[in-house]
């Protein structure tokens, strides 16, 4: 499975929103060193306003307020030798056989291989509003932070979150926008198959339901030098 990330985390913030919608009385709790003007702004921005979540761009200002999720970069990561992660069959996972104990039962007809990227992901506060922008930019922290389990059972770990400047964008719209943004910077896991390649089918595989049993070890060549050397017994 190969995720799109920016998907999943507009899921999240979409979550976190709920949440504050569902409870705007704990608000209060949630956000520290706010007065009460504050904080009852802040529930009139959850409760009162449609906030928007998009991937990509706004184009109209009928979209303010709005949360902005873009890719901001993506790269594999790197391993040392003896490091990394190793899915090609997924029985070793989840029963921990021996890999050569393949079946052709669920997904593991196909050879499936993974790999370990590293990516960072930008949400922004879109509003025409420099103290609302700094507001929903709090707003997103805590679907950030909120959403902590529910990354982790998405197979994202090691996720930071880091914050930039407040800044007027006046180029896009005709509105004056300010906007500013969390970044999330994690690692996740993708896989996928090979080619099709089946498992046990190729010319390098030993067959469906091979054991360590069914395999004839040959060490002649290290007998015969052993025995030379007096060695052998």
């Amino acid at each position: 499975m190969i995720p799109i990330i920016d998907l999943l985390v507009k899921q999240y913030i979409e979550d976190g929103l709920e949440r504050l919608r569902t409870h705007p009385d704990k608000i209060q709790d949630y956000f520290g060193f706010a007065s009460e003007r504050t904080i009852n702004s802040m529930v009139k921005l959850i409760t009162e306003y449609n906030i928007s979540v998009i991937t990509g761009y706004p184009r109209e200002p009928s979209t303010l307020p709005c949360i902005v999720i873009t890719i901001g970069g993506e790269d594999e990561v790197s391993h040392g030798i003896g490091d990394g992660i190793d899915m090609n069959y997924p029985e070793w996972e989840e029963g921990r056989e021996n890999y050569l104990h393949w079946s052709e039962d669920g997904d593991s007809k196909y050879i499936r291989q993974s790999a370990q990227m590293r990516a960072q992901v930008r949400i922004e506060a879109w509003t025409d509003n420099s103290i609302t922008t700094s507001l929903l930019y709090s707003v997103i922290k805590y679907c950030l932070f909120s959403s902590k389990w529910d990354m982790r059972g998405n197979g994202i770990f090691i996720p930071t979150v880091s914050g930039g400047d407040l800044e007027p964008v006046p180029d896009y719209m005709t509105l004056f926008v300010y906007r500013k943004a969390a970044i999330l910077n994690f690692e996740y896991e993708l896989s996928y198959h090979v080619d099709n390649k089946e498992i046990g089918k190729e010319d390098d595989h030993f067959p469906l339901e091979t054991t360590i049993d069914d395999i004839e070890l040959y060490w002649d060549d290290y007998s015969d030098y052993h025995n030379e050397k007096g060695e052998g017994n």
